[in-house]
């Protein structure tokens, strides 16, 4: 078993062999009470996702990325939704991540993450946002507090805030998001 598997069984508990089975059997658990369990499956679902889930998968993607309550998970499924809809310039997905980005209801790291997944829909741009990515991950891990994640609770952990700060906003460019929207 790889270590991915290993760690996605870890965090959904009795529900591992549904998420490992991925497909109709992990779908249903992205609606789980438990976030870890919602988060095993989307990343699992988010890496092999049967084509004939992928429509409802979407939309799934679309209910988790506004809404559910684990920043995380709402990364995940914007991370998806741009890599999905990577080129395509679709119009109903370019507007609801226009939404997220502008939504000052939304957390830092969901409004940056909108605006890669954003560029990957409009312009194709995955290279460099897969970086992006991961340099904003890693100046929110160093911005946290002395010993980064370590000593909070695993159930906790993708709730951290992670030290994003309004300077992360600066690099949107809000005017090519508002045309979006125009």
């Amino acid at each position: 078993m790889s270590e991915r598997d290993e760690f996605l069984r870890s965090i959904s508990g009795s529900h591992g062999e549904a998420i490992l089975k991925g497909g109709e059997f992990a779908f249903p658990l992205l609606t789980d009470p438990d976030k870890r369990v919602r988060g095993a499956a989307l990343i699992q679902l988010s890496n092999k996702c049967p084509g004939e889930l992928r429509g409802a998968f979407a939309e799934m993607c679309q209910g988790i990325a506004e809404n559910d309550p684990d920043w995380g998970n709402r990364v995940t499924a914007i991370d998806w939704l741009g890599r999905h809809y990577q080129r395509t310039r679709n119009a109903a997905i370019a507007h609801f991540l226009a939404r997220l980005i502008l939504s000052e209801d939304s957390c830092i790291q969901v409004r940056c993450f909108a605006y890669l997944a954003l560029r990957e829909v409009q312009l194709g741009m995955k290279a460099r946002n897969t970086i992006r990515r991961l340099e904003l991950l890693e100046r929110w891990l160093s911005r946290s507090q002395p010993g980064g994640l370590s000593g909070q609770a695993p159930s906790d952990a993708t709730n951290y805030p992670l030290g994003a700060d309004d300077k992360d906003l600066k690099e949107i460019d809000f005017d090519f998001v508002r045309r979006i929207l125009a």
